[in-house]
């Protein structure tokens, strides 16, 4: 968990149930492990190792027990079976336990059959079915006794409609915009303050605008829904604070789009002037800015590239606004993936349509 950037390391157990795991840095790590059959770790003392700063090995013996089995059938609200559905485990205790059940997942097969083997008798836990076509079910919370087996019917539920138009700043209509949404009732908003958090709760379907501009969204949850609009030539649209009720005749979605900007420059060193090739800087929109008020329901922009021979990053489709210029990783360089904090890894205030930003990397030793 303390390099939060760093990827995740795996492992295959051999035949006497050894397993390896190299090249950590000190800090505390979060192991997930399944088998077929059994229950992963939940509880802190079982999920959690630490690697101290001293190295060396740490040894952690795993012991897995039998889970339940959950099966069943996934129907459409008719009734109808319905094949290719997700069905999933959830916890009402949400944060770290959330993240440990999120490998117990199933896909009905032709006759809207699934099963789930390993589902942990030690959590309260509820299955969540979904499909591109309808809106998701759930099932009732249950709590499983280990190595029982368990038959629960699900029901997907008929979806809401909203319509929209989408057009730019002259008040032209633009065709073939991408729309794309997520219903994120109930999540954290600091999850969604960027683009980089809120794509992660958009879902798989996108709807393009017809030569009027005009869209229509199926299947739509109640409650609050992210929506991201995008065009080629233009900033993206991006909110996570629209409502979506329950019954009537939902508002119609008219949005604006401005034409895009960008934000360029070079990546060097702080001390001789060599360009640094292959560095990743991104830019995040900042809320606000000076005379602009604070927009809460606003998810700002972020894009990343990578400098090339030169040390040049051009970072473009940017709608009007203040950004940050972050350099956030650069071979044999300090970035702020290493040190937020380290001097010149950032810079504030950044008009888009700006060029020639210069970000001057420092090395570890401060010396080339």
């Amino acid at each position: 968990r303390r390099k939060r950037w760093a990827g995740e390391q795996t492992a295959v157990s051999t035949p006497d149930g050894a397993y390896e795991v190299g090249g950590l840095w000190p800090g505390t790590y979060e192991l997930r492990v399944t088998a077929p059959g059994f229950a992963p770790p939940v509880e802190d003392a079982e999920a959690q190792v630490e690697v101290t700063k001293t190295g060396g090995e740490v040894e952690r013996e795993i012991t897995l027990v039998r889970g339940a089995i959950v099966f069943g059938v996934v129907v459409d609200p008719q009734g109808a079976l319905v094949p290719s559905a997700e069905v999933k485990v959830q916890t009402t205790s949400g944060g770290r336990l959330a993240e440990r059940v999120r490998d117990l997942v199933a896909v009905t097969d032709a006759q809207g059959a699934y099963r789930l083997h390993g589902v942990p008798a030690s959590l309260a836990v509820s299955l969540v079915c979904s499909h591109d076509a309808y809106v998701s079910g759930q099932s009732a919370e249950m709590r499983l006794e280990a190595g029982v087996s368990k038959e629960v019917a699900l029901a997907l539920r008929p979806g809401l409609t909203l319509a929209g138009t989408v057009e730019d700043d002259r008040g032209r209509p633009l065709e073939g915009a991408r729309v794309r949404w997520g219903n994120v009732e109930g999540v954290n908003p600091r999850r969604l303050r960027d683009a980089f958090g809120a794509d992660e709760h958009l879902g798989p379907r996108v709807v393009r605008t017809d030569a009027q501009g005009a869209f229509v969204l199926p299947n739509l949850e109640p409650g609050t829904t992210l929506i991201k609009v995008e065009h080629a030539g233009y900033g993206s649209w991006y909110r996570r604070d629209f409502q979506v009720v329950g019954e009537g005749e939902q508002t119609p979605l008219d949005v604006v789009l401005q034409g895009a900007l960008s934000i360029g420059g070079r990546v060097v060193s702080d001390t001789s002037g060599v360009p640094v090739a292959e560095a990743i800087v991104y830019v995040r929109e900042e809320q606000g800015g000076e005379g602009q008020p604070q927009d809460p329901g606003k998810v700002r922009s972020l894009i990343s590239g990578q400098t090339d021979g030169q040390g040049r990053f051009l970072l473009e489709g940017l709608a009007p606004g203040s950004y940050e210029v972050v350099l956030w990783m650069a071979p044999g360089y300090v970035g702020a993936a290493e040190n937020w904090r380290a001097e010149g890894v950032r810079q504030r205030g950044v008009a888009a349509g700006v060029s020639g930003i210069t970000m001057r990397a420092r090395r570890p030793e401060t010396a080339d």
